[in-house]
């Protein structure tokens, strides 16, 4: 019975072990899948949202310097009348004995001459000036069409490059495939607009079509058909009809008809390509309508879903590895969850602390799960709170669990040290690593979206990193949501429109408490009692006073912070590189 009852506790260790070793495995491969799918939904999200971000501001591009373009080309060619003038001139009057002479050595066709060399009639010998005719203007269309094109190749630098990149770009669409045969007549009729302008690698024939309709219409004019016996059709013939169709162009007439020909061509040529884009444009219209609805399902299910699964993997996996932690004292405490400290160690890490949250409801898990997503893997860096791992606690409560996630400890936050009395100095250094760590998260596509004294924690030293990343997004994931302290958020959060600047506009403020060295609201802040008076009063322009011992270089990279206007605000580099010169100068 013994030896029958320690065979069973063996193998049920054994068992125990098995399942645990296959669990382990299991979560940890659950894991890596939800992961590796929840970073190609990201990359997903930054295509998409740079579509919608830059597609309308292409097609502003195109459609300014297009127009740009069609009125530079229209008083260009007025202007360019007298040289017109001056190269059919010198064409007509420096080229006509070559001309001439190649025309005496054309042979005529034998259809139209008898055995005399004469034309068999009248209508003959008209198709036979006309042939004749046609080989005089052509050669004079090779020698003037390229001075005449010269003349008008002045904007290629500055318009043909990114006009012509920026319309191949709106012509493709999001699966890099061409667009249909109606859209790409975008792509054509800009470059047929492109050829009118500088004749980009156009043959001769092509060139020379420029002013050849013009030379056509005024083919009329050549009156050069003589009544009486049929002429015999040698050289002296051929130099006459020649020399007569030279002499018959009215040079001022000519120039006029071909400066209006060309401006007729770019207006059409404006017109086809401005159709063409008019379709294009509401083509992406659709289509942004089409990816914005993609992209709200992606923020608001898939990526949640995602999230969720990862979490929950995780925690699993950390609870089958490493236990649930110790809770130690109650550090903090906050809306939906609290701060313990972590007796011992946790996963090899001897100071952490532990934030439980039980989430109320769907919508405030998956938010949690986002934060562990974007915590869990960013890589390590000194200005930000280092995440250690999860695990979800069924204990709680009969219908709720606790979420616990752990996190590096540190001595304490920015709004104690602040009443406790950091020096001047201190509080600078802490402006210099908030920005190193706003900077870095940046870098890594994310937005805090609620810096503020409290989410920025001290060490012993009191060296600073942010911590709280609950509200940490990347810019394409943001719904518009309004999130953050009223008295950080910037005015273009109440309309849901803002990127990462909202985060500059934040240490704005951060750095006025930082410079008043008080964590008492400004007098500008303290009369309003609702949230809505707060945010109206920060739209309208409203912002904290100036204190008397303020230097100017803080206030003046304050109010940069702070600025209304998003594009207005500088980079994160550049307010470390203020910072470090306010130091300096200290």
């Amino acid at each position: 019975v013994a030896s029958s009852s320690d065979f069973l506790f063996k193998l049920a260790v054994f068992s125990y072990k098995v399942l645990h070793w296959n669990l382990s495995n299991l979560t940890a491969l659950l894991n890596l899948t939800s992961t590796r799918y929840l970073k190609m939904l990201h990359v997903y999200t930054l295509d998409m949202s740079r579509y919608m971000k830059i597609t309308p501001k292409r097609v502003r591009y195109v459609k300014d310097h297009e127009r740009k373009l069609y009125s530079c080309l229209l008083e260009i060619t007025s202007e360019k009348e007298k040289e017109f003038n001056e190269a059919i001139n010198e064409a007509v009057q420096g080229w006509s004995s070559s001309i001439v002479e190649k025309v005496i050595n054309v042979e005529i066709p034998n259809d139209f001459l008898n055995k005399d060399n004469k034309p068999k009639t009248w209508v003959q010998l008209q198709h036979i000036t006309k042939f004749v005719e046609k080989i005089v203007y052509d050669e004079l269309y090779k020698k003037i069409s390229s001075k005449i094109v010269a003349s008008i190749k002045l904007l290629q630098e500055s318009f043909t490059g990114t006009l012509k990149r920026c319309v191949e770009h709106l012509e493709v669409n999001n699966n890099n495939q061409p667009a249909d045969h109606e859209v790409i007549r975008a792509s054509r009729a800009l470059k047929e607009f492109l050829d009118v302008a500088y004749e980009v690698d156009m043959p001769v024939s092509h060139t020379t079509s420029i002013i050849k309709v013009v030379l056509d219409e005024i083919k009329s004019t050549f009156k050069s058909i003589r009544r009486g016996d049929l002429p015999v059709i040698d050289k002296k013939w051929k130099s006459n009809i020649a020399l007569e169709a030279l002499q018959s162009i009215n040079i001022s007439q000519f120039t006029k008809q071909a400066s209006n020909h060309l401006k007729q061509r770019i207006k059409k040529s404006h017109e086809t390509f401005t159709a063409a884009l008019t379709m294009l444009e509401n083509r992406h219209r659709t289509r942004i309508t089409t990816t914005e609805e993609r992209l709200s399902e992606v923020r608001t299910y898939y990526a949640p879903t995602l999230a969720r699964l990862s979490l929950t993997s995780t925690s699993l996996y950390h609870l089958c590895k490493y236990g649930i932690p110790q809770r130690g004292r109650e550090l903090g405490r906050g809306q939906y969850g609290v701060v313990y400290a972590v007796q011992g160690s946790w996963a090899g890490h001897a100071r952490c602390c532990l934030k439980s949250v039980v989430p109320p409801d769907d919508r405030h898990f998956n938010d949690l799960a986002l934060e562990f997503h974007y915590a869990r893997n960013l890589p390590h860096h000194e200005r930000i709170v280092s995440f250690y791992g999860s695990v979800i606690d069924g204990s709680y409560s009969s219908h709720k669990v606790a979420v616990c996630l752990v996190i590096e400890r540190l001595h304490r936050d920015l709004h104690s040290g602040i009443r406790r009395g950091l020096t001047i100095d201190q509080r600078l250094q802490v402006a210099v690593d908030v920005i190193s760590g706003i900077r870095f998260l940046h870098s890594q596509g994310l937005i805090h979206r609620d810096i503020k004294l409290k989410n920025v924690l001290l060490d012993k030293s009191n060296r600073a990193k942010i911590s709280d990343l609950g509200f940490c997004k990347p810019e394409s994931m943001i719904n518009g949501s309004i999130v953050g302290t009223p008295i950080h958020m910037a005015p273009e959060v109440f309309d849901g429109k803002y990127e990462s600047s909202v985060d500059i506009y934040a240490f704005g403020i951060l750095f006025w408490y930082l410079c008043a060295g008080k964590v008492t609201l400004p007098d500008a802040y303290n009369n309003f009692k609702r949230k809505t008076d707060l945010w109206r009063f920060v739209a309208s322009g409203g912002r904290p006073e100036k204190l008397q011992f303020f230097s100017d270089d803080c206030w003046n990279l304050m109010t940069l912070c702070w600025s209304e206007k998003q594009e207005h605000r500088p980079l994160p580099g550049v307010v470390a590189k203020k910072l470090d010169e306010i130091v300096s100068n200290k």
